[in-house]
């Protein structure tokens, strides 16, 4: 005896041996069909996502930061629609809560949601969720006897005067390593920075005692 259900097909069989029905239950392949569609729009999705954000020239940590944050968003809704739902967002955001995230992290997933609504979809629709309260933490600051250690075991030349200008110009990571020569202008005491979003000048003062060094 064989039927559908809900696009889902029942069978029993009957047992000569014990003289009973035996349930089988089948995914029919018109389910299956359903669930590869999903996974494979859901992947066109992220995609179009994606080729926005590199359109708009974000960098390729916040890119990557806000598909993965929207990927877990998508699985936790199940049905994406044009319209956010508030509630849904509310508990998807207090179900990261009790996991235990940061409220950076929290702040991080809101923010991709607003970002996805608001660009993607076009929805006039306000997420009117406010961001997490971060607790604000002091700086650690090295000491110069501990900058002073720190250069001082230092053997590669090149590696030193970078994390030299880094310390002394206050540069990110980044900024010391796409820094050219011709970047710096001893004469103007000053060093032209490239952003990772956009590229832009900004003139910094110059540590004097790394003119001798350069």
């Amino acid at each position: 005896l064989v039927y559908m259900r809900n696009n889902v097909r029942i069978s029993y069989k009957y047992c000569i041996k014990c003289e009973t029905l035996i349930l089988s239950t089948l995914i029919s392949k018109y389910l299956f069909i359903n669930i590869s569609e999903k996974v494979m729009k859901l992947q066109e999705l992220l995609e179009k996502i994606k080729n926005e954000m590199m359109l708009r020239n974000f960098s390729r940590k916040t890119i990557k930061s806000y598909l993965a944050c929207l990927g877990d968003y998508f699985k936790f809704v199940k049905e994406i629609r044009k319209e956010p739902n508030i509630e849904i967002i509310k508990n998807y955001l207090l179900n990261k809560q009790k996991q235990g995230l940061s409220s950076q992290s929290i702040n991080l997933y809101l923010q991709a949601i607003k970002y996805f609504y608001r660009e993607i979809y076009k929805s006039n629709k306000n997420i009117d969720i406010k961001f997490a309260k971060t607790p604000s933490k002091l700086p650690i600051v090295l000491s110069r006897a501990e900058i002073d250690k720190i250069l001082g075991n230092i053997v590669n030349q090149k590696h030193k005067l970078m994390v030299a200008l880094a310390y002394g110009c206050g540069f990110r990571v980044s900024e010391v390593i796409n820094l050219k020569i011709k970047d710096i202008d001893l004469a103007e005491n000053t060093v032209h920075i490239k952003g990772q979003k956009e590229i832009k000048i900004e003139l910094r003062f110059f540590p004097k005692n790394l003119k001798m060094t350069l």
